[in-house]
């Protein structure tokens, strides 16, 4: 971490004015160009279990549904519950690899648009807040269900007041605190946070298709750091940092610098002092 000469966090000092903007995109990929190895090698860690287990998902709901054996045979019975418990696992495993990717995601996330320098072998320090990323996953997943049955577009007002979010538990808030938070801090710019989730998802989507697919490894890191810059714009207080202690206060207050000589130990002869 770096510090001014003030003694605070340098990239933790929010803008004189908060609320959404559109510099996020631009500096997330600035950020993403230069540091985009630890990205590349959790993705390349976790992407083939995710997507074995998502195909074995796939094809066991497909042989489930177009079996043509008698239903009614015990043989088939057991098929079918076999298959179950198959199925059910590997759904269960796809979603524990899919919130353990989130949960590093937004980790390395919230440390790079901080200004620090992630390396590969640290990508996996954000699993100590598992339990509350996945806590807040299950909470946005239901927003975002919550936002297409409800109007299709108020998906993107549920990402809007979400962005710093993920940010949040990353810094050891619990998931139900970092949603209430995030919700607080947003909702003065919903209409801006909304549109703003509108672009990105228009612009990720485009450049995903025009790269095909690949561009999903660059625009899923991306929108990572931006929830990190949200959290750093909206949210975050100058002043909780570290900061330099003025020796001058203390002297003028006779507390510093401490005594060292006999006379200010009264009834002693100084020896041992």
């Amino acid at each position: 971490m770096q510090y001014s000469e003030d003694g605070y966090r340098q990239f933790a000092s929010p803008p004189a004015t908060r609320g959404v903007r559109y510099s996020w995109i631009g500096e997330a990929w600035g950020i993403y160009r230069r540091g985009f190895l630890p990205w590349l090698v959790l993705y390349l860690i976790a992407g083939a279990p995710v997507l074995l287990a998502g195909l074995g998902v796939a094809l066991g709901v497909h042989y489930s549904e177009n079996s043509d054996s008698d239903s009614s045979s015990p043989s088939s019975t057991a098929f079918d519950v076999s298959m179950f418990i198959l199925v059910g696992g590997l759904f269960l495993s796809l979603l524990f690899l899919v919130f353990t990717i989130s949960c590093c995601s937004s980790g390395i996330g919230l440390r790079q648009s901080r200004g620090e320098v992630v390396r590969p072998g640290e990508i996996f320090q954000g699993m100590t807040h598992w339990i509350a990323q996945s806590v807040f996953s299950l909470m946005f997943l239901a927003s975002l269900a919550a936002g297409i049955f409800g109007c299709g577009l108020g998906i993107f007002t549920a990402c809007g007041l979400l962005m710093p979010a993920s940010g949040l538990v990353s810094l050891g808030e619990s998931g139900g605190r970092a949603f209430s938070r995030s919700v607080a801090a947003m909702k003065g710019d919903w209409a801006g946070a909304s549109v703003f989730c509108f672009v990105f998802a228009l612009i990720s989507a485009a450049g995903t298709a025009l790269t095909l697919g690949a561009g999903i490894l660059v625009f899923v890191p991306m929108m990572y750091i931006i929830s990190g810059l949200a959290y750093r714009d909206c949210i975050d207080t100058p002043g909780q940092g570290p900061k330099v202690i003025d020796l001058s206060e203390l002297q003028a207050s006779g507390v510093w610098p401490p005594p060292l000589y006999p006379e200010a130990y009264p009834g002693t002869s100084g020896q041992g002092q």
